[in-house]
């Protein structure tokens, strides 16, 4: 899905971004912003899921998530958005599974295709997508959530900052 996107809600964004004078408070109002922009692909993802399958074990909703992190060698912020297979999230089901949620995420979304095992013939798996459609329905209002939560938080963060400085 192409979408165009009007980056002006940006400018300026960095500049303030770049007054702020602790490289840890960057990096807090960022990913303060980041996960409050992905929060509707999750919301909606999660939603999506619910709507088009029966979860009879709970295991792959358990193991949606939503987290946010700075990659080490590059230093880019990221947020990442899908089904994390967990630990927890599968002891928290009481049942073992061959497959991680995240495989079994993946067969949903994609689909698969015939084959025969053991001399039965299986049909496959349509492709139901549900991670896809929530961000691309989404993905323009994060963006606009992204620029107004940056821009509070850099806010607020200035204040902070100027209020330290007065005070010294």
């Amino acid at each position: 899905m192409d979408f165009d996107y009007d980056t002006r809600a940006f400018d300026g964004l960095e500049l303030t971004l770049r007054e702020l004078e602790s490289v840890a408070t960057q990096k807090r109002v960022l990913k303060k912003a980041l996960r409050a922009a992905a929060q509707p692909i999750l919301v909606a993802m999660k939603t999506r899921y619910q709507q088009q399958f029966q979860d009879d074990t709970g295991l792959l909703s358990a193991s949606f998530r939503l987290s946010v992190r700075v990659q080490r060698k590059t230093g880019v912020l990221a947020a990442y958005i899908g089904v994390q297979s967990r630990k927890p999230a599968m002891r928290a089901t009481g049942k073992k599974h061959q497959l991680p949620p995240s495989v079994y995420a993946s067969f949903l979304e994609h689909g698969t295709s015939a084959y025969t095992q053991a001399g039965t013939r299986h049909p496959g798996l349509p492709a139901r997508p549900f991670i896809r459609p929530a961000f691309d329905q989404n993905i323009e209002q994060s963006l606009h959530r992204l620029a107004a939560a940056l821009r509070a938080g850099l806010d607020k963060a200035l204040a902070r900052q100027n209020r330290k400085s007065i005070k010294t």
